[in-house]
């Protein structure tokens, strides 16, 4: 819930201090956030329940931050002719890491011991933050439009359009269930199950049919299907839900 409330207002001062410095800039402050997050958590472990809130709303600009530029970059980077597929090989490669780290984490937790085992994952995914830290830095610059939209004018063109705000009900319909969904079904599973490796095996096996998506989408998405692709795949989120 924290995380819910405190995003939308990091991403807004994402998009103030991009207008005054640079979009990466912003970006690389995001990898900041996670980074100071993650290790918190490895380093102080159990101890960081005493203080979620704080650790939610660092989380909370993390992510903030960097999904504010992330829109930018995919439409910076590519061109129509390109975009489906880099999309598609991107959400491919998420896809295969996604599948391969919870079963690894499991394994380490498991292994290592309970707070020993999270300490380790925690404390390797921030040595990743950081390092995404610094690949950033290696990034062409976003350029800068010559005047820049205000956040009015932004939810004035949003309202003013039936594209737009049909755009902005299946967006918050999706986050409603991406948000909870997962969560509801982690619960679950540990309620049922409450060993790592089990939970962090059955992530796999979702993720690796995620793989299957991400080489659909790769090879049959393009300018002219995504809309018919997009029904196609709003059903296909609609069956697990029912």
């Amino acid at each position: 819930a924290i995380i819910a409330l405190v995003q939308p207002i990091a991403m807004i001062t994402a998009m103030k201090v991009s207008e005054r410095k640079t979009a990466l800039f912003t970006q690389r402050i995001g990898f900041i956030f996670y980074g100071i997050a993650l290790a918190i958590l490895s380093i102080w472990g159990n101890k960081v329940s005493s203080y979620y809130s704080l650790f939610a709303v660092l989380l909370s600009f993390g992510a903030g931050y960097y999904y504010a530029v992330y829109s930018s970059q995919v439409l910076c980077y590519t061109d129509d002719k390109n975009r489906d597929r880099i999309v598609g090989t991107v959400g491919l490669i998420g896809s295969v890491f996604s599948a391969l780290l919870p079963s690894i984490s499991g394994i380490l937790i498991s292994t290592c011991g309970s707070r020993t085992g999270y300490q380790i994952v925690f404390g390797i995914a921030a040595i990743l933050a950081f390092l995404c830290l610094i690949t950033n830095k290696l990034l062409p610059e976003i350029p800068k439009h010559k005047k820049e939209p205000t956040l009015k004018k932004v939810f004035k063109t949003i309202l003013c359009s039936r594209d737009g705000r049909l755009i902005m009900l299946a967006n918050g319909l999706c986050n409603c269930r991406s948000s909870t969904i997962p969560i509801f079904v982690t619960l679950l599973f540990y309620s049922l199950l409450p060993n790592e490796l089990l939970i962090g095996v059955n992530s796999t096996i979702g993720y690796t049919v995620a793989l299957l998506g991400a080489t659909i989408f790769r090879s049959a998405v393009k300018s002219g299907n995504r809309v018919k692709f997009s029904i196609w795949a709003a059903c296909v989120v609609m069956v697990p839900c029912l």
